[in-house]
């Protein structure tokens, strides 16, 4: 298993490589719906139908765009580890301050 294989990631708090896909647009939208009392057959998908799909797109893509963010963030440390590797010792501060 390797971090940067085109399946890596996903283990050990390594981000998948790989992005969520896009939702489906609505499969079936031909149907029958009452308007104004009438009923009529159309192929548009319904209000709801369409609310549902964009918000699980808004979704995915927030999701999308954490993935990207925790990798870059990984890829960050694990260069660093990289550079650090041959270091003799390393010092871990256990307190810090930051004022």
């Amino acid at each position: 298993w390797h971090v940067r294989s085109a399946t890596g990631g996903g283990r050990a708090d390594v981000p998948p490589r790989e992005a969520v896909p896009d939702p489906a647009w609505p499969a079936d939208p031909y149907g029958l719906r009452r308007s104004r009392g009438q009923l009529t057959a159309t192929a548009l998908p319904s209000r709801q139908d369409v609310a549902g799909f964009i918000h699980s797109l808004n979704r995915t893509k927030q999701r999308n765009r954490e993935l990207h963010s925790q990798r870059c963030d990984f890829l960050i440390k694990l260069q660093v580890a990289k550079e650090m590797r041959d270091e003799k010792r390393i010092y871990f501060p256990h307190n810090i301050d930051f004022r």
